[in-house]
């Protein structure tokens, strides 16, 4: 993460800004559920032994989830850089061309300029340290787009289908590329994030699959859903960042319940295992904080069982490495 904040700006690696603490309380918790059920086996109790062991499963899995988000992050970072290079070849051999075509009234002349100042600042970015691929790829796209509803008219009928090709070969990828992003941060942290980022992010995983289907037979709507693909998956993102935010500052982070950092148990594990969706296994007084025992139901959607918590999921269900799902 500390070459990857040198070049990139925290804009572009916001997904994962946290995954390397993250990871570490994930593991941190799995390390304290293993204890607990060694614990259990010599006291004979099988079944919570079992329970703790399966939460430690489930930790672990998020722990590597979210370190190979953050080297899928990087990929991505990479690959939109090419896409962005590539995009600004392309819009210049355009610009070149769309020049010459018949101009009666200066909107050609003007989508010129100002296609030319977007691939001259945009080149510039790319340059820079540090910098976001991602939006000088949207900026770029968008460029791309409006000249291309301008001059499509005019152009001839394969040089139309050849860029509408490429557009839709760029989109899709960043469409993927986002849904990942998407999915990664709001599985990792399920806990926290509410229904409508799950729905934004659905929606685009929808999308992308219907944009998938469409690339042979209808090209210029497969466009279309890999656009949308792309600002649902943002916008599923950008929600579920607000929801973690609402979630830190809501009274469990370092003033809150569990305290902070690793001290009086391991709180802040406690914590991460809480926003990641997986119920804590007993929340005993000494185990990480107070036991919250007085009431008649569980903090946090937990279920009572002996005094304490049973370890679980919430929000949703395993890591996906278990779920035996795939991207979309």
């Amino acid at each position: 993460m500390s070459q990857l904040r040198t070049t990139y700006r925290d804009t572009a690696l916001s997904a994962v800004a946290d995954n390397v603490d993250q990871a570490r309380q994930r593991l941190g918790f799995a390390e304290q559920q293993l204890a607990e059920a060694r614990t259990a086996l010599d006291g004979g109790d099988g079944g919570e032994a079992a329970v703790g062991i399966r939460a430690a499963e489930e930790a672990v899995d998020q722990a590597e989830v979210l370190e190979n988000a953050v080297e899928k992050l990087a990929t991505d970072l990479s690959a939109a850089e090419t896409a962005a290079s590539d995009l600004i070849a392309e819009l210049e051999r355009e610009t070149a061309a769309s020049g010459v075509l018949p101009d009666p009234d200066g909107q050609v002349a003007a989508a010129v300029a100002a296609t030319r100042q977007v691939t001259g600042l945009a080149r510039d970015e790319l340059s820079a340290s540090p910098r976001d691929p991602f939006a000088t790829l949207q900026r770029l796209q968008a460029a791309d787009q409006q000249l291309d509803a301008l001059v499509a008219g005019i152009r001839d009928a394969q040089a139309e289908q050849h860029r509408l090709t490429e557009a839709l070969s760029r989109t899709l990828a960043g469409a993927r590329a986002r849904v990942a992003a998407a999915e990664d941060y709001i599985m990792t942290r399920r806990g926290a994030v509410g229904a409508n980022a799950r729905t934004r992010l659905a929606e685009a995983g929808a999308a992308a699959v219907r944009a998938e289907q469409l690339q042979t037979s209808d090209p210029r709507a497969a466009l279309a859903e890999a656009q949308r693909a792309q600002a649902l998956a943002d916008e599923a993102l950008a929600t579920a960042q607000r929801d973690v935010g609402a979630f830190d500052g809501g009274g469990y982070g370092s003033d809150g319940m569990f305290g902070g950092g690793r001290a009086g148990g391991g709180g802040s594990d406690i914590l991460g295992a809480i926003l990641g969706g997986i119920v804590v296994n007993s929340l005993r007084s000494g185990g990480g904080g107070s036991s919250r025992r007085s009431g008649g139901s569980a903090s946090f959607g937990g279920r009572r069982s002996g005094g304490g918590f049973r370890t679980g999921s919430f929000g949703g269900g395993g890591t996906r490495g278990r779920r035996g799902g795939g991207r979309f």
